[in-house]
């Protein structure tokens, strides 16, 4: 009796031990898998946004597909922190006037230039792609910025000299490596941009000259804005109608496939015009004024440069 109860007990442990194994077993099992789908989901999730960066941003600068509604959105955004940071740092200072506006032009027109050597294959990849929009925009300002600090602790309210001369001197030598290498097949195009430019200036004083309330628009600062983005319009005008140039930003190239490159001068006018009348109506800062229409040149006058060079050179 004693002896049957005893291995019917060691049968009954026996089964328990064995439940309690599968159990463990099955427990091992479901917590690898379980670490498994969760490695597996964190892996897919890494693809999926080097996939996403690749398709809207690296393979835009790559393959030169131009902008798309990701990337530009990214842009903006970026170029509004920014531009934020960067006025609240220099307003501490620097006065931004007229003269800091016109040093930095010659920022604008190096970095132009250099944007050509791109174009026109003079510096090859991966370098390059430092050379296109937007990190040629970093790379000019990683080169302006420390400049600036340098000129107005050397030579304080001087500071324009030695800020404005660096650039100008780059650009100089710049302009001298595309001619060695490249040939103004289409010299044209660049005397016609400035001219249709100009006369785009003109009928622009006329106007706010004519009309009292707009008066306050006639000022330097703000003539040089608008001939600026009208560069810009005139320049891809004539690439789009004359040879074989494709827009590659995204509402311009939405306007163009509907309506045809004509569209172009009409809207920069009409959003250069009025982005200046909101300025000089809504900023009281007349420093923050100049500094708004400082980005206004750099995104007319940089792109319009670029484009008169591109097409003068047929690259």
């Amino acid at each position: 009796m004693f002896k049957t109860s005893f291995q019917i007990k060691i049968l009954t442990h026996s089964d328990d031990f064995k439940s309690y194994k599968s159990s463990l077993t099955f427990f091992h099992f479901n917590k690898r898998s379980k670490l498994f789908k969760s490695q597996f989901l964190n892996l897919t999730i890494v693809f999926d946004l080097y996939n996403f960066i690749r398709k809207y941003y690296i393979n835009s600068i790559i393959y030169k597909s131009g902008y798309n509604p990701v990337n530009t959105a990214t842009w903006l955004i970026l170029l509004l922190i920014s531009v934020i940071l960067i006025y609240k740092f220099i307003r501490k200072r620097v006065k931004i006037d007229r003269k800091f506006v016109l040093s930095t032009l010659c920022y604008i027109i190096f970095g132009s230039f250099l944007r050509i050597t791109e174009d026109s294959g003079i510096v090859k990849p991966p370098f390059s792609y430092l050379l296109m929009s937007p990190m040629i925009f970093f790379l000019v300002f990683a080169l302006a910025f420390p400049l600036l600090l340098l000129s107005l602790k050397i030579l304080k309210d001087n500071y324009w000299k030695l800020y404005s001369a660096i650039p100008a001197i780059g650009t100089l030598l710049i302009f001298l490596v595309l001619l060695c290498k490249l040939k103004p097949v289409n010299w044209w195009v660049a005397p016609l941009s400035f001219i249709l430019a100009f006369a785009s200036l003109c009928a622009y004083i006329i106007l706010v000259n004519f009309l009292p309330k707009l008066n306050s628009m006639a000022e330097f600062l703000n003539k040089l804005a608008f001939f600026s983005g009208m560069l810009d319009a005139w320049a891809s005008f004539i690439a789009l109608s004359y040879f074989s140039y494709s827009e590659i930003h995204v509402i311009p190239r939405i306007l163009v496939s509907m309506l045809g490159p004509y569209v172009l001068p009409i809207v920069k006018a009409v959003v250069f015009f009025f982005a200046i009348y909101v300025i000089n109506k809504a900023v009281s800062d007349e420093h923050e004024a100049n500094f708004l229409k400082l980005i206004l040149i750099v995104f007319g006058l940089g792109p319009g440069l670029r484009n008169c060079l591109r097409v003068s050179f047929g690259v």
